[in-house]
């Protein structure tokens, strides 16, 4: 199943649904989002002055941040990079993406079906979260909280995360590979961050939210997918 049931505590009920969404393909999901060392190294755009101390130096920990800032069209350009050099690396048919929301939450529930990947409490989110009660107020070097049973880090807060996914409602009826229509206007977001509150529901692994494709915040970043070719265009595959 996919979203949340109606009775889940912090449910949005004007964005979320609950429906059964089957996967047919095989896929990869990056362990933690994506750096900012990793981002920079990549895309030729030159290091923030911020990112250095005050003797110029570069503080590991501050390249180990997850990179934020970014567009829609920022993160899929970083994997049209990505496919440019390494596409020989990948096994045959397959190419680096966003993941379709469908992807992002069957990778962030890691077979829970509960609020969180830990459990239904808030309680549980300081050992697996960096959100609003304890990340004073700025985002940390991915992987320093648990992981989820997939081997992934950082699914709950500390940035939001970029899907491919332009803005659909949810479907009633059982889909396969669904993935929200082309919008180049308004594209999803999952995980809550930093700034996220846990009392108001956005850590949870159902909680969805629509971004202009075109912001830029500081609690925004994405993660990385690899997935089939055929299933890259979002706009071709599963219905509302």
């Amino acid at each position: 199943m996919m979203g949340s049931p109606e009775n889940e505590v912090g449910r949005d009920n004007d964005i979320e649904g609950y429906f059964s969404c089957e996967l047919s393909f095989d896929f990869f999901m990056g362990l933690y989002p994506v750096s900012r060392k990793e981002y920079y190294a990549l895309s030729g755009k030159s290091i923030p002055s911020d990112f250095h101390t005050s003797f110029g130096a570069l503080s590991s920990k501050i390249l180990d941040h997850p990179v934020t800032g970014v567009t829609w069209y920022d993160a899929m350009k970083f994997c049209d990079n990505l496919n440019e050099r390494y596409s020989n690396q990948l096994p045959e048919g397959y190419a680096f993406s966003l993941p379709t929301e469908a992807m992002w939450e069957y990778s962030c529930r890691a077979g829970t079906s509960s609020r969180y990947f830990c459990g239904d409490s808030n309680q549980c989110l300081d050992d697996v979260a960096w959100h609003k009660n304890n990340s004073f107020g700025s985002i940390h070097p991915v992987g320093e909280k648990k992981r989820n049973l997939y081997g992934l880090y950082d699914v709950h807060g500390n940035v939001a995360e970029w899907c491919v996914d332009g803005f659909d409602d949810y479907p009633i009826k059982p889909q396969k590979d669904w993935c929200g229509i082309s919008n180049d206007s308004l594209h999803m977001i999952r995980g809550g961050g930093y700034h996220t509150e846990p009392k108001y529901g956005g850590l949870r692994s159902a909680a969805r939210c629509e971004l202009s494709s075109k912001d830029r915040f500081d609690f925004l970043g994405f993660r990385l997918a690899i997935m089939p070719n055929e299933f890259l265009n979002c706009s071709s595959n599963g219905s509302s």
